[in-house]
């Protein structure tokens, strides 16, 4: 019912439609959750909904249902290999639905636990794990890097595709792919969004 979650989410923080559950407290050294502070915080949650609000909590809800969903798909022996907010339905309730399978692979029980890419195809190079762009192997380990970029997804509510602001401060001087291997290769990251939880 509420679209894709990218969408979704780039509604939300351009509406300003966002409330962060982690705050600092009065002395302004540390960061606690609000439900800390006040104690009917989660109990209220169904009418921030109804005001069209999401939190920290609802970020992490998201993450816990497409890691979940990750890991069933794991269990089938099957590579999503295209993961990522822009191929998650949403529900009304919040609940999340992994959707578009088209670059999917069920990996046969003799293979050695990877898919080896046998033909050019258009991937999905920003959410594909390092050893995979070189290697041109998949496995259901690769797929947590691409968690872990759906992750920064959810936290910078989906504002920018990953590695568009590095790509853009580099000067474009060389291809993208060529610059993401370079980039990843050097040991270099995604920047930790700033309202993601520290534990994260």
């Amino acid at each position: 019912e509420c679209g894709s979650l990218d969408r979704f989410l780039q509604e939300k923080w351009k509406n300003g439609d966002f409330e962060d559950e982690l705050v600092f407290e009065e002395n302004g050294n540390e960061q606690m959750w609000e439900i800390q502070r006040d104690s009917n915080w989660g109990d209220n949650y169904q009418s921030r909904r109804e005001k069209g609000l999401i939190t920290t909590s609802d970020l992490l809800w998201f993450a816990l249902q497409i890691a979940r969903a990750m890991q069933f798909l794991a269990a089938m022996n099957v590579l999503h290999r295209d993961i990522a907010v822009r191929n998650v339905l949403l529900k009304l309730d919040y609940t999340l639905k992994v959707a578009d399978f088209g670059l999917s692979r069920k990996l046969k029980e003799n293979d050695e636990a990877y898919y080896i890419l046998s033909k050019e195809a258009v991937l999905p190079i920003r959410y594909i794990a390092p050893e995979s762009l070189t290697s041109g192997r998949f496995a259901i380990t690769s797929e947590y890097w691409s968690f872990g970029v759906v992750v920064w997804e959810l936290f910078t509510f989906a504002e920018q595709q990953p590695y568009s602001m590095e790509f853009d401060s580099n000067g474009n001087n060389v291809l993208f792919y060529d610059f993401l291997r370079e980039h990843m290769s050097s040991g270099r990251r995604l920047s930790i969004p700033n309202y993601v939880p520290q534990q994260m």
